[in-house]
Formats: C-alpha cells, structure tokens, sequence
C-alpha cells in the first residue's frame, strides 16, 4: 500500500483518481472531504505548515515521477516558504517552482494543485529549445515565438 493511502483511509474518502495516489485531482480532494486535511494534521498537532509541507512532498512527488523536475533545498532562499524549489530543465530552459508556498496557497484557497498541473503540462509541451531563444534574440524576434 502507498504510503499516500492513509489520509483516504483514515478518512473514507473514495480517490477520484486511483493512481497515482498523489494525483494533483486527489490531492485538491483532501483539502476539504472527509475531516479535511487541515484539521486531520491538528488532530496530530501540526500547524498549517506542517500540512503545507505534507501537501508540498505528495505534489513534489508527483512532478519528480510525471515530469522530471528534481527538489532542491535552498541555502538562501528570498523567503521562508521558498526553501524547498522543484526544477524542470529542458535543453538549459529551466522552470522553477517552490512547492511548499503553493501548498499553502491551495490550503487557503486561493489555488489548486490541479490548476498548476493544467498549467505546467501546457506550457512543458511548449517550451521552446534554447537554441531557438537564443536565435529569435540575435535577431531582434524575442516577443515572436
């Protein structure tokens, strides 16, 4: 069993998505069915960030296996909640993410995982090489690809 499963489990909520388990779909499903997981992290006495940080691993999981970003731990990062950064590199195009001030923003609702997952898996197919950027610069067509 997937250690994903226990948060269903404990609370019999059936996934909308069977597999993965930490599906963007069925991670914006626990935010609110069952006791939610929010108060589910209280019963054990964790914060919102704890629970941020929970969501933040099963999201960042997804994205490693799905897509091949890699998760880095920044020494230094511009603020607490950018600590943690997935990074999507495709031929020196890189894409950053910090999966755990998503979390929290998905956690007050002002996001969802599933948005950023419609969104990232557009714009990956459509990353141009950076061969192509570097040209359209020297020839003055930044704005045109």
């Amino acid at each position: 069993m997937y250690k994903n499963d226990r948060f269903f489990i404990a609370n019999k909520v059936e996934r909308q998505i069977e597999n993965p388990v930490n599906h963007p779909v069925n991670l914006d499903q626990v935010i609110d069915e069952g006791l939610g997981f929010r108060m589910y992290c209280k019963a054990f006495q964790f914060g919102d960030t704890q629970a941020g940080l929970f969501l933040a691993y099963a999201f960042s999981d997804f994205l490693i296996h799905n897509y091949g970003f890699k998760l880095y731990k920044d020494s230094k990062p511009e603020s607490p909640l950018r600590s943690i950064t997935l990074k999507y590199d495709k031929d020196r195009i890189v894409l950053s993410l910090y999966p755990l001030e998503y979390s929290l923003k998905v956690l007050n609702y002002e996001s969802t995982f599933q948005a950023l997952h419609n969104r990232l898996d557009s714009q990956l197919k459509s990353l141009p090489r950076a061969e192509e950027l570097l040209k359209n610069i020297i020839e003055g067509k930044e704005g045109q690809s």
